[in-house]
């Protein structure tokens, strides 16, 4: 079989104090990891596309602003061990994940009231972090994604949050 990567996108949903949006993976072998939402693109869909559903998907978030789409495209590979885990599910055909990653910002009042509007539970307790902690909190497979994402989108993060009046 000619496996190849998954066209992924993942997304950056900060707040206006900079900190971004995360949620723990329910799947068993990511427990005690934080993730933030990612999905696969569909076919005939944008990666801007995709990201807006995969947010409403996950998050139930619609008030957003698109402020930046990364410059390269990321890619990890499935470890073994989840690849024998994928293949019990009829996901094997994929030998990773090549991932386009959009930053938004949450223009919404009530985050909550968005969660509990959410269609898919691959993510729960979800809270607002700091990006730079996230590559020691995700799981390892990914960690080099994560470092990349932190390098090319912290400090337009930390730009953009500073143009809001403090709270």
């Amino acid at each position: 079989m000619n496996r190849k990567y998954r066209q992924n996108v993942g997304i950056i949903l900060m707040n206006k104090d900079g900190l971004v949006l995360v949620g723990r993976p329910t799947q068993s072998y990511k427990k005690g990891t934080l993730q933030m939402p990612q999905g696969g693109i569909d076919e005939q869909e944008t990666p801007l596309q995709a990201a807006e559903r995969e947010l409403f998907e996950e998050t139930g978030v619609t008030q957003t602003i698109f402020l930046k789409e990364s410059e390269n495209e990321l890619t990890y590979l499935f470890p073994d061990w989840v690849m024998k885990e994928r293949e019990k599910k009829g996901l094997h055909k994929y030998l990773g994940q090549r991932q386009h990653w959009v930053l938004f910002l949450y223009n919404g009042t009530d985050i909550q009231a968005d969660l509990a509007a959410r269609r898919d539970k691959e993510l729960t307790d979800f809270e607002w972090v700091d990006i730079r902690i996230l590559p020691e909190k995700v799981i390892p497979f990914k960690r080099e994604v994560y470092e990349a994402v932190v390098k090319e989108f912290a400090k337009y993060i930390d730009t953009i949050a500073q143009s809001f009046p403090k709270r």
